[in-house]
């Protein structure tokens, strides 16, 4: 919950801070069936902004045969006995109004009901030094379907309207709370399940129970980067989840304004639009890399930070595997020799041009040995190729970069992106590569120089390449690759190596498990 600007709170009593309304339905109803009155069968929302004395008028109305000072004391008579004895508050209503009392935020509470029955119950529970005082519809001599009974009320308690949040259960009530200026919460009631849905459009913030607002705010920034066929109730258990499919550039500041917890996969995180989210205390990555936030200002903010590792280690090795292979059998030429109908009308029954060649006994160089590097190296070793490979902390079988480019036949690329290996792959490095070199980047864009890589695949010194990732993502309209995009020894595909079905699952549970240790005060895959 956000408590920034909020200086005053207005409780309505039945069915939002206490669990009575069931209560009350069986005095009303056992009143009327007493005296053989019909009754509509949403009596209970009819009579809840009424008060005592509306209530009496309106069961006159109906054709109950006694005077409204007599309905009024036979109601309370009952009401009284109960409240003091058998109403409790509802779940996280009293953690709610400790840390209001802490903040020093003044309350109150607007009810319909009988101020004596009110409290005679906040006496037995021991909540009444709670309130600054309780407010009713008699004592005001107005209705809760009347603004000015709001404008009475906050001007008693003392604060602005624009940051006072006024909770309730009842429909009317909140829609007349909110034209009176209040910011109004909908609270969940059985007895006003009926309009749920209506009270969600018309609240600035639903409940089900009071917990809730205790449960942390999150935001999912880009929900569409995570692709299709995913569950995300593992991670809506956690907190209050907004989701949003895309978020640009211009938009993060709102969105994160009131976080507490951010979950994005692309979306740029810095100063700029992270100064103003005074609440937030945790972004979750849902990637392994973690170049798109701003480390140093987290650290120095006390933003944790967290990402998924080993989620998608099988997935990118299977694309990888997959790029390879299809840019060394040179499948692409096949495919379109049968598409474009020429296999059908060349009388021939084979085709085979380009001249393609076995895999087996090349050599498969591996930048970057972590868990991918290794997955890709297992799978090159299974298909006969000799694997040599570099990394960032050598060991005694890795070997230097150099080495790796005079070296391999084949080269793919799996390390994190740093300050060492931004541009890595560039001119001096493809000089030294073989003539025809396949290479396939499933690392981050920035690790080649997306110039010289295109350049030397139009020159025919890379003799195929794959990418799934890009320095600028989507590409851009003058991106260097629009220029080979179109070539068949060249394979691009838009960062989707990571995204196996099973893998994103596998994501998205991963950071439900990061934020469930990060409350509990634990520290799991934490950056900062």
């Amino acid at each position: 919950m956000n408590w920034n600007n909020i200086k005053g709170m207005i409780f309505d009593f039945d069915g939002t801070l206490a669990d009575s309304m069931s209560m009350w339905e069986n005095i009303g109803f056992e009143i009327l069936d007493n005296n053989n009155i019909s009754y509509p069968d949403d009596l209970i929302n009819i009579i809840t902004p009424l008060g005592s004395a509306g209530t009496a008028q309106y069961f006159q109305k109906l054709g109950l045969d006694m005077s409204i000072p007599e309905i009024i004391n036979l109601w309370e008579k009952r009401a009284i006995y109960e409240y003091g004895r058998n109403i409790k508050f509802k779940k996280g209503a009293e953690i709610l109004l400790m840390e209001a009392k802490k903040r020093n935020i003044k309350t109150c509470i607007l009810s319909a009901s009988s101020e004596d029955a009110i409290n005679a119950c906040l006496k037995n529970l021991g909540m009444l030094h709670y309130f600054d005082f309780v407010m009713t519809c008699d004592r005001a001599g107005m209705k809760k379907t009347e603004v000015e009974i709001y404008d009475y009320t906050a001007e008693l308690l003392g604060v602005s309207k624009s940051e006072t949040l006024f909770f309730d259960d009842n429909l009317q009530a909140l829609q007349t709370g909110k034209k009176a200026g209040l910011k109004v919460v909908g609270v969940y009631d059985e007895s006003s399940c009926q309009y749920k849905e209506e009270i969600r459009e018309t609240a600035d913030i639903y409940i089900n129970s009071f917990e809730d607002l205790f449960r942390p705010n999150i935001v999912i920034l880009d929900r569409k980067t995570l692709g299709k066929g995913i569950f995300l109730d593992i991670v809506n258990a956690e907190g209050n989840t907004e989701i949003y499919d895309i978020t640009t550039p211009e938009q993060v500041e709102e969105r994160i304004f009131d976080s507490e917890i951010i979950i994005a996969n692309k979306v740029k995180l810095n100063e700029t639009n992270l100064k103003n989210a005074k609440n937030l205390r945790l972004i979750c990555v849902t990637a392994t890399g973690y170049d798109n936030i701003d480390i140093e200002y987290c650290r120095k903010k006390g933003i944790a930070v967290c990402n998924v590792k080993g989620y998608s280690t099988s997935s990118v090795a299977q694309v990888t595997a997959a790029t390879v292979l299809s840019l060394v059998t040179k499948i692409f030429s096949y495919r379109n020799f049968v598409n474009s109908g020429a296999y059908a009308k060349s009388g021939c029954q084979n085709m085979l041009e380009p001249i393609f060649n076995e895999i087996s006994g090349k050599t498969w160089g591996i930048i970057g040995y972590g868990d991918i590097g290794k997955k890709v190296g297992e799978i090159a070793k299974a298909l006969g190729c000799h694997v040599i490979y570099t990394r960032n902390s050598p060991d005694k079988n890795s070997c230097s970069f150099e080495y790796l480019c005079q070296n391999s036949d084949i080269i793919t690329i799996h390390t994190p992106l740093t300050d060492k290996t931004r541009g890595l792959i560039n001119n001096n490095a493809i000089k030294m590569m073989k003539d025809g070199v396949i290479v396939v980047n499933e690392a981050r864009g920035a690790v080649t120089d997306e110039q010289a890589v295109a350049e030397s695949v139009l020159s025919g010194k890379i003799g195929a390449f794959g990418c799934d990732v890009f320095s600028v993502e989507p590409m851009s309209e003058n991106h260097p690759f629009n220029k080979i995009i179109n070539m068949e020894n060249v394979c691009l595909t838009p960062h989707m190596a990571w995204g196996a079905l099973e893998s994103r699952q596998r994501c998205v549970d991963e950071i439900a498990e990061n934020i469930k240790a990060y409350m509990k005060g634990e520290k799991r895959n934490r950056i900062v």
